[in-house]
């Protein structure tokens, strides 16, 4: 009778485990190469080519004194990197390669096929392999040098677009889906490196899988609070499944049903109400409560894929209304209305990788020290690392985030509209359960180029050109990115640009957000700050000395 019982659970487990969806890591085991490299080096992933090349002695500290300008050239140069791999092909019936950041050009192959051609260095690619799978494989990434590559698309493009902040040359940065602080900035070095900037992972299911979830507060008071679960489900085989949803403290689940699911019904709702709620609220204001939540999907009585995350139970909005001074612009959590304190908040590194996860901590711990209750994700960067959200979220730190366009003009027509609205969705999908997250913002100063910065002279747009360019701008600030908002995270306010007026304008002190800049960039002396103060601070500063040791360090003044 043992052997028989221990037969029946080894039988049982091993369907369980075929019929778990599984994330498999693939971080480890790759490597790098160039032509100017004798032989394929280890590479550590996520990473970037040049932290490879640093990491190997091929290159010194590209930050120490002048080597910004010497070692420029990994930045032109092609790399490939390369994993093996075993899979057992018996496990699971379907499998996908699960991309979570290249940048930016990118070929990828898998057993010598060549799966996709990537640009766009925000976008999560996801690329289904079952049947291309072996017992061992070889996955190889061919990264292309991204102003070479963008190149003929600038020399095609009709008329000449602004990007006074890229410091190359060849000023190619807003033809590429790519980090624009990575082209050089007024803070940051010119590295236009490439590599795998996120994890990738096999992922392998069967019948079904959670494709994503959303919750929402829908209203708020001090007895009980309305809240709002979707799922979106990915039906390989149509059939009947169950979802479960737990957590909230709540010792029984809230949602247990059985539901038929297909490819015209995958997507599910559940309304409920959870009594005397603890709210989230910002630094200062009382606690950052967050909620464990768990949803489950089974079949046939076997749970075949979970998501498990923190929610915070709040609402924001941004409330923008005509009074007797302009238009107001000011934020309310769980109704009651907060002063926005904090800072502009750019990537920790010029390169991106695992790395960063200390220097997160360390931001956010200043920021709580310093009393902040706000950062904003600035344009020209990147859609920060979920880690920075987590920790924004236990902090009890409001994030403004920026998409990732900035002071500059930039093309969108047919050529990449599904691409820009697919980086949008990925990011929203990704960020917005966050009980941090409190708006979501356009673009970073390009409405104020448009009325200031005197474009339409400097480069000789024709009138055909400028009506083209505003219509273009239109399209995706005004059109396209709101439809993607509100259809994906509705909860969310958004507006489409930051600053709404230009600093020099009368209307940036009386309306909206403004950023002023009189202050250093206007040889402005600090007390004008008594002055100009208006609706909403969003940017404004000095840029500061560094610390004698690193500008010693920079000049080659000490070791490095």
């Amino acid at each position: 009778m043992k052997i028989a019982s221990f037969l029946f659970l080894m039988i049982f487990l091993g369907v369980f485990s075929q019929a778990q969806t599984r994330h498999i890591p693939l971080n480890t085991g790759w490597t790098f190469h160039c032509d100017s490299m004798e032989k394929p080096l280890p590479a550590t992933v996520p990473g970037n080519c040049y932290l490879d090349l640093m990491d190997h002695k091929i290159i010194p500290d590209v930050y120490y004194a002048d080597n910004e300008e010497k070692y420029q050239w990994p930045g032109e140069t092609e790399f490939t990197y390369t994993l093996s791999f075993d899979y057992d092909q018996e496990a699971e019936s379907l499998a996908d390669l699960v991309f979570y950041g290249l940048d930016t050009y990118a070929d990828i192959y898998l057993n010598d096929s060549l799966l996709k051609q990537t640009d766009n260095m925000f976008i999560i690619w996801e690329i289904p392999v079952d049947g291309l799978l072996k017992e061992h494989n070889e996955l190889k990434i061919i990264f292309h040098p991204v102003v070479k590559t963008a190149l003929p698309i600038k020399e095609a493009f009709p008329y000449d677009l602004p990007a006074d902040s890229d410091q190359g040359d060849e000023k190619t940065s807003v033809f590429t889906r790519k980090a624009g602080y990575q082209y050089g900035w007024d803070f940051a070095p010119r590295f236009t490196g490439c590599g795998i900037w996120k994890p990738v992972e096999l992922r392998t299911w069967k019948d079904a899988r959670i494709g994503n979830v959303y919750y929402r507060t829908k209203e708020l008071e001090p007895e009980h609070a309305k809240m709002i679960a979707e799922i979106e489900l990915v039906v390989e085989k149509e059939a009947d499944y169950q979802l479960k949803l737990i957590g909230f403290d709540l010792d029984q689940p809230i949602w247990d049903t059985s539901v038929y699911i297909s490819n015209e019904n995958r997507r599910f709702r559940k309304n409920f109400s959870l009594e005397l709620p603890k709210p989230w609220w910002p630094n200062g204001m009382g606690e950052p409560t967050l909620y464990s939540v768990k949803m489950e999907l089974y079949k046939d009585g076997l749970l075949i894929d979970s998501d498990e995350r923190n929610v915070g139970v709040r609402t924001i909005e941004l409330v923008q209304e005509e009074d007797e001074v302009g238009e107001s612009f000011y934020f309310e959590v769980n109704g009651e209305k907060i002063f926005a304190q904090g800072a502009n908040w750019v990537p920790p590194d010029i390169f991106l990788s695992t790395r960063d996860s200390a220097k997160y901590e360390e931001q956010i711990q200043l920021a709580r020290d310093a009393h902040f209750n706000m950062l904003r994700v600035w344009g020209g960067g990147v859609y920060a690392d979920d880690y920075f959200y987590e920790l924004c979220d236990k902090n009890g730190i409001l994030v403004w985030q920026d998409f990732m366009f900035a002071c500059a003009f930039y093309p969108f027509d047919s050529t990449n509209v599904l691409s820009i609205a697919e980086e949008a969705r990925d990011n929203i999908i990704r960020i917005r359960n966050h009980a941090s997250l409190a708006l979501w913002c356009g673009n970073n100063e390009i409405d104020e180029a448009w009325y200031n910065w005197g474009y339409q002279k400097k480069l000789g747009w024709l009138e055909a050109d400028s009506t083209e360019i505003w219509k273009q701008y239109k399209n995706l600030f005004h059109y396209l990115l709101p439809e993607v908002v509100q259809y994906t995270d509705p909860a969310t306010d958004y507006i489409s640009t930051s600053p709404k007026y230009g600093w020099g304008r009368t209307q940036s002190m009386t309306h909206g957000d403004s950023h002023y800049w009189g202050v250093w960039w206007g040889m402005q002396p600090f007390e004008i700050y008594r002055e100009k103060t208006g609706r909403f601070m969003s940017e404004y500063g000095f840029q500061a000395l560094p610390d004698e040791t690193t500008l010693m360090k920079m000049a080659g003044k000490v070791d490095s």
